[in-house]
């Protein structure tokens, strides 16, 4: 069977047999005036797509895969030519920069000489010298040449700046002698403390004492917590405000990535190691509530509070009638009383050690500006003139004008 290229001969279009005359392609044709190549009737042409040319062909998935290809390979050609290109370069930048005894790349041409000491071979193309061995050569020459006599001539002028250095750094080694005898008398403070607590620990407990008799209406009066605002008796306020007060501070933390590491002194920060937040606490060691927790106070344990007034007198107490001798449970009065002078102490300790601290960091300060102010780099560039041998001084002075003399005419 013959496929008609034309038309199926079947659909309506195809059965029409007379132009319409009113399209594009009627007014074109030659037999209505128009030179241009004929084509067929709009109406005139086929309904089926077989036959009327505008379907597309379909790329199958070889064509596609192919065409794919194709780029790869064509990319992959471009990307080695760049890495070729780029390894060229570098090779011919470290050619360039590489020694004469390596390379023996020298600038022919222009017959430049290196100019290092007792050097007679041509220069690299990019450098002032044969070798690095020239350069460093050169600059150790220029150094050994200039330096002694700029250090003489520094020396030889005093500077105002480096008086007013000299005097501070003497101010600050007076404060700290000073805050070193300070820190030792806390010291003795420390000590002295601890042995009274020792002593006042070997005593025994006397079961009445005049001072424990109290009037009914005192127990029955109460206050309000200042933690927690609830109402608490005379009593038991004291411990009913410091278990409050363990249950808020436990629930911050003071910590430091740093451990403390103070010779001489003894127990000032609690310093445990927190290993999910990886920080040293740095809370009090006698006052932290998270780790430092106090032994059950036994029945027989005796209070043992100092009843002076200057526990760090001349005199220390020794008899048995300058201590309270109550049972350590059923003492009110004197509330851990260990825990107050022991962190009273420890603060007191803790800020002499960071005003030594900042006294350091003062000297250090001082003294990197002195070594800055003659270093090798203002040494080499800076000079001083002195016109006038006979003046140390070259800062301008002050005019002083003179107040005119007048006189008292009568």
């Amino acid at each position: 069977m013959k496929l008609n290229l034309n038309g199926c001969g079947k659909c309506e279009n195809c059965q029409r047999k007379a132009d319409c005359g009113m399209c594009d392609t009627c007014f074109d044709r030659s037999k209505y005036g128009s030179q241009s190549k004929a084509q067929k009737c709009r109406l005139r042409r086929c309904l089926d797509d077989r036959f009327s040319g505008n379907v597309k062909q379909k790329q199958t998935k070889e064509s596609l895969k192919r065409q794919a290809d194709l780029a790869f390979e064509e990319n992959r050609k471009k990307h080695e030519k760049k890495i070729k290109k780029e390894k060229k370069e570098k090779r011919k930048q470290q050619s360039m920069y590489a020694t004469a005894n390596e390379t023996n790349e020298f600038d022919y041409d222009m017959k430049r000489q290196c100019i290092g000491p007792r050097c007679t071979k041509p220069a690299l193309v990019t450098s002032k010298y044969c070798s690095h061995e020239c350069g460093r050569l050169l600059a150790r020459n220029r150094l050994l040449q200039i330096l002694p006599q700029r250090i003489q001539e520094w020396n030889g002028t005093p500077t105002v700046a480096n008086d007013n250095g000299r005097q501070e750094l003497d101010r600050i080694r007076k404060r700290m002698i000073n805050a070193r005898t300070e820190l030792q008398a806390l010291e003795q403070k420390f000590h002295r403390l601890e042995t009274i607590i020792s002593t006042g620990r070997s005593l025994t407990v006397v079961e009445k004492l005049d001072n424990d008799d109290e009037s009914e209406g005192e127990m029955d009066q109460s206050i309000y917590c200042v933690v927690c605002g609830h109402s608490v008796s005379i009593r038991n306020a004291i411990k009913h405000m410091d278990k409050c007060y363990i249950k808020i501070e436990s629930q911050m933390s003071f910590g430091s990535v740093y451990p403390t590491r103070i010779e001489g002194s003894q127990r000032l920060f609690c310093d445990v190691y927190n290993e999910q937040q990886q920080t040293y606490c740095k809370r009090l060691q006698v006052l932290c509530p998270e780790h430092t927790k106090e032994p059950k106070v036994p029945e027989t344990e005796v209070c043992g509070c100092p009843l002076t007034c200057d526990i760090y007198g001349t005199e220390l107490p020794t008899k048995p009638n300058h201590f309270c001798r109550a049972a350590k449970r059923k003492c009110t009065r004197h509330f851990k009383w260990e825990t107050m002078y022991r962190a009273e102490v420890d603060l007191q300790r803790i800020r002499q050690w960071l005003k030594i601290d900042e006294i350091f960091d003062e000297e250090r300060r001082i003294k990197t500006a002195m070594s800055n102010r003659a270093g090798l780099v203002s040494l080499l560039l800076h000079q001083t003139t002195v016109h006038d041998p006979n003046c140390l001084d070259m800062r301008t002075k002050p005019t002083v004008t003179k107040k005119p003399a007048y006189r008292l005419m009568i």
